[in-house]
């Protein structure tokens, strides 16, 4: 049901109260009520009764179900507030054992720095600059310890789920950084131990060396022999260092035994401390104890105080509540006084008689509930009392804590530790006096080294701005010449380009060639080497057959006939000189031909020449048909094939001879016809060379210079290359002969010697006719010779010219190359002093920028320092304040350290006899006050009882049978209503006892940890009680 419905019922009700019989007139919105189907209205008033008593049994059950769920919420609330005690009571406890493990922490830290602090003296002065920051940070972390724990129960309602965790963790914190630190003292303490353990042995060792050396000596001393009495004088020398030693072990025993005195003492204190602290520790607990139930009372006063204030409102409006009822009942008499007047005379005494009895029933128990309320408002006033007596206490003692004596300071643990830790702090503050001065000095140190710096950094930014200045024209000059030389080198390069977009072909077919044709010509020298080297074997071949030839001419002398020696030289001479003529006229021909026009015109010549003698030699009956076959006839592997026939073997025979001239005749004629069918060949391949060198020409008259000059250059190395073969073929077929020839002259060495006289004469006719052709031969190698010169010169120069041109063709090439890897450079260049420029640019505005925010950090640091030496200023004057507050306050703390001995053995026992007696007088008070409850309902329950027995005996005296059993009703009832709430009625049973309660109180109890009969006092548990149902 909604809260708007609630208001709008509850004005009904009053609105029908307050009015009475104005109600009738009133207009009423439609309800859709569900009337009786027996209800007949016979008027106006009839309707409106009905209709009132229909809303009243509405209203009831809508009463009755806000009560049920105000019941409900009760007792979620009565749980909740239960779980949220449990809650606090837990927090109190984790927040009491947190406190003391944080206080165990410290007075540990503390206690290892006492015991640390002798034996560290000797490197304090060095380690007193690392440590001192941490000893600020302990005492920090000390007192803010301190200062969380104490607030921190009572900030957890107040305070944010993400601040709540930030606080946790820092509190996490400062306990692990609590417990690092123990553990870090632990470690320097037992390495410390460790060390301290090992210099003891060492030290046992060399004691137990010393002292065995010392018995050793004692032994020769008392053993003497006679015959050492020559050396007493060397003993007694040798004894002052030993007793020396001997002292010297005496000293380390006697600091031995100090040394372990000095630890049994520190054992004993040790363990004193460990007792002194156990017993703060439980102190500190029960005090810690003593403060969360403090504080858990003050929550639950100050919930008590906003129950009564509710109560008081309740109060408040049932009074008012009363006070209507009591008009509306006064009302209700007097009306029906009015209708006893008014009203029929029917009305029979008895029915007089049992209202007057309900009435004096009625006023009995409100008389009986009135001095139940007057004894439960003692109650309530008592105990306020005792609420007012215990906040006054309360209130005592929170000023008791606040403003604690003198005695009971001095007299606690933490003074005395504070007293200790006040002594390590002075001399701390005596260092940190030195230190601040040292600091003062280095602050101005670091001053003037700033200014300094600031000046320096000034100076370093001009000069360099200056550079940015001047570096800056230098690249704007340097941009503007490559520019310049930019605009040069891309104009070449297009003209470059445009040439050599024509060229590059030709020059790629003329590269393709060049290669080639070296390769060629290097081929061709080794090829010439090669020759050169047969010729000058088939030379000395020919020298040693003229020496064959001479030696048989002497011998031969037959009719008178001496052949001439004189003559042979010129026979070598010519012989040796027609194989070079051969070669070189053969060069000078194909050079003439591949040349120009005038090398046609000496080939027509020649032809000329070879013509006419081949008409010569028709005569004879020998028909040469080609230039070349002159050239075979005459050339020399011929004629010394001929004069070999003749002088190698001057004793053949005639057979011989005639068999010779038959075979030589028959040689020759095959010979002539293959070099006729050889250079009909040739001279078809003449003809086509012809054809294309003229096409060649065409073209080059076409073509450039160089270009002209390179072709030449190839197509005289394609005939110096045919003039190679055919020279090699000649070659081949003069080592043919020469074979031939030698055959020939052994196979005639058996022949006659007849023949030879008749050959002899025609060998005359021979020779006169070869000194005639020997004269021709000189001529033609006199001109051959020169020709040979002329044309080795053209190849020379024309050689020079190919390497000229290839040189040349490099050189371009490498230009070009250079000039497009200088234009590509240029670009990058460019594009990178572009990129250099708007860095340069960025770095100047970005350098502009950090000087002004450098200048701005100079200002600040500036006003800093003003502000730290003002600080520096007043905090000298607080240390010489706080110095002599320290003074004053370290005689009062030794003072108080001897009267706070005196007071605490005086403490402690009145302290044992204190704890006794409150205990005592709490277990008394406790009783007493059970004992006052259970009298005082005792003598209620008498009160009442009385009044029962009263009631019987009126009854036993009554007359009429209807009072007798409406007094039976009435105790029936009594006896079914719930005699701990005694409201509702019973409705349910505990197992073990067997009383009767409502199953609310005994459900109450089970929740609120009172498990026991309100009877008996029997214990129970959840599965002790159940359900009743009565009819």
């Amino acid at each position: 049901m909604s809260s708007s419905n609630k208001r709008n019922l509850s004005s009904v009700s009053t609105d029908q109260t307050d009015c009475g019989g104005e109600f009738v007139g009133k207009k009423r919105p439609r309800i859709n009520l569900d009337f009786d189907a027996k209800f007949i209205a016979s008027s106006q008033d009839d309707l409106d009764i009905e209709l009132l008593r229909i809303q009243n049994r509405r209203l009831a059950e809508r009463h009755n179900h806000r009560l049920k769920i105000e019941s409900e919420l009760r007792n979620q609330i009565e749980h909740l507030e239960k779980k949220q005690l449990n809650d606090d009571t837990k927090l109190y406890v984790i927040n009491r054992y947190w406190n003391q493990l944080n206080e165990d922490m410290r007075l540990l830290l503390e206690r290892f720095e006492i015991t640390s602090a002798p034996n560290e003296t000797n490197n304090r002065a060095s380690s007193i600059d690392a440590n001192s920051d941490s000893t600020d940070d302990e005492n920090e972390d000390s007192r803010n310890e301190s200062t969380e724990t104490a607030s921190f129960v009572r900030q957890l309602a107040n305070i944010d789920k993400e601040e709540l965790d930030e606080q946790l963790e820092k509190r996490v914190l400062l306990s692990t950084t609590a417990v690092s630190k123990v553990l870090k003292a632990f470690d320097r303490i037992v390495k410390r131990n460790e060390k301290v353990m090992i210099a003891l042995k060492e030290c046992s060792t060399e004691c137990s060396v010393k002292s065995e050396l010392s018995a050793d000596e004692k032994d020769s001393d008392t053993i003497k022999s006679p015959d050492r009495d020559n050396d007493d004088k060397e003993t007694l020398d040798l004894k002052s260092p030993s007793k020396k030693k001997y002292k010297k072990i005496n000293l380390d025993e006697t600091v031995r035994e100090l040394n372990e005195e000095l630890t049994k003492e520190n054992k004993n204190l040790n363990n004193l401390v460990t007792s002194l602290h156990e017993k703060y520790r439980t102190i500190t607990l029960k005090h810690n104890q003593l403060n969360d139930k403090i504080e858990s009372k003050d929550f639950e006063i100050d919930e008590l105080k906003n129950r009564i204030d509710g109560l008081e409102f309740e109060l408040n409006k049932y009074k008012i509540r009363e006070q209507r009822l009591e008009g509306h009942l006064i009302e209700a008499r007097e009306k029906l006084r009015s209708h006893q007047d008014h009203g029929s005379s029917n009305t029979s005494d008895t029915s007089e008689g049992i209202s007057s009895t309900k009435i004096e029933d009625l006023k009995l128990e409100l008389e009986e509930q009135k001095e139940m309320a007057s004894s439960r408002l003692v109650e309530l006033e008592q105990l306020n009392n005792k609420y007012k007596e215990t906040l006054k206490l309360l209130e005592k003692y929170k000023i008791d804590l606040q403003c604690l004596p003198d005695s009971v300071i001095k007299e606690s643990a933490e003074f005395k530790s504070l007293q200790s830790h006040f002594s390590v702090l002075f001399n701390e503050s005596m260092q940190l006096k030195t230190q601040l001065e040292e600091t003062r000095q280095q602050l101005s140190n670091a001053k003037n080294y700033h200014i300094r710096q600031i000046e320096q950094m000034e100076a370093e930014e001009l000069t360099l701005q200056k550079r940015l200045r001047n570096e800056c024209i230098q690249l704007e000059d340097a941009l503007a010449q490559t520019r310049k030389e930019y605009d040069v080198l891309r104009l070449e390069f297009e003209q470059t380009l445009t040439a050599n977009e024509q060229a590059v072909p030709i020059n790629r077919e003329m590269r393709s060639l060049i290669t080639s044709l070296q390769n060629h010509t290097q081929q061709l020298k080794g090829e010439n080497s090669r020759i050169k080297k047969k010729l000058k074997e088939s030379n000395i071949e020919v020298g040693r057959l003229k020496q064959i030839i001479e030696q048989n001419g002497m011998k031969v002398c037959c009719g008178g006939i001496v052949l001439p020696m004189n003559k042979n030289p010129e026979i070598n001479t010519n012989e040796s000189t027609d194989t070079t003529k051969i070669s070189v006229g053969n060069s000078q021909n194909i050079k003439s031909e591949s040349g120009t026009d005038s090398s046609n015109d000496v080939k027509t010549s020649e032809t000329g020449s070879c013509d006419q003698e081949i008409r010569k030699e028709k005569a004879k009956g020998e028909v040469p048909t080609s230039p070349h076959q002159l050239i075979v006839k005459n050339s020399p592997s011929t004629q010394n094939s001929d004069l070999s026939d003749v002088y190698q073997n001057p004793e053949s025979t005639e057979d011989a001879s005639m068999a010779h001239r038959s075979h030589s005749s028959a040689s020759s004629i095959h010979r002539k016809t293959e070099d006729i069918r050889e250079l009909k060949s040739q001279l078809k391949k003449s003809w086509e060379s012809q054809k294309e060198m003229r096409l060649l020409l065409d073209t080059f008259r076409s073509v450039d210079k160089e270009k002209r000059d390179k072709v030449q250059l190839i197509v005289g190395e394609k005939k110096l290359r045919s003039e190679l073969e055919e020279l090699r073929q000649h070659h081949k077929k003069c080592l043919d002969e020469k074979r031939s020839s030698s055959s020939f002259d052994r196979r005639m060495s058996g022949s006659k010697f007849d023949e030879e006289h008749r050959k002899i004469n025609k060998y005359e006719e021979i020779i006169k006719e070869l000194q005639k052709n020997v004269t021709i031969h000189k001529q033609q190698e006199e001109a051959l010779l020169n020709e040979m010169e002329v044309t080795g010169q053209a190849f020379e120069d024309m050689q020079e010219q190919n390497c000229r041109l290839i040189q040349q063709l490099r050189e371009k090439d490498d230009a070009n190359f250079k000039l497009m890897s200088e234009r590509i450079k240029s670009n990058q260049i460019h594009k990178l002093l572009k990129e250099e420029k708007e860095i340069l640019a960025e770095q100047i505005v970005a350098q502009q920028n950090q000087i002004e925010s450098q200048n701005q950090v100079v200002r600040k640091l500036e006003e800093k320092e003003r502000i730290l030496q003002n600080t520096i200023a007043l905090s000298a004057k607080e240390l010489s304040f706080r110095q002599q507050a320290m003074d004053c306050l370290r005689r009062k703390a030794v003072e108080s350290t001897q009267s706070s001995a005196d007071l605490r053995r005086h403490l402690d026992k009145y302290w044992t006899q204190i704890q006794d007696a409150q205990s005592i007088v709490a277990d008394k008070t406790s009783a007493w006050q059970q004992e006052a409850f259970k009298t005082k309902r005792l003598h209620e329950e008498v009160l009442t009882l009385k009044r029962k027995y009263e009631r019987a005996k009126k009854f036993e005296l009554a007359a009429t049978a209807d009072e007798v059993l409406q007094e039976e009703i009435r105790e029936l009832r009594e006896e079914l209503t719930c005699p701990s709430c005694k409201t509702k009625r019973k409705d349910a049973v505990l197992n073990k006892c067997f009383h009767v309660f409502c199953y609310d109180c005994l459900k109450t109890r089970y929740e609120t940890r009172q498990r026991k009969c309100p009877k008996c006092n029997q214990s129970f548990s959840a599965n002790d009680f159940h359900r009743l149902y009565l009819a």
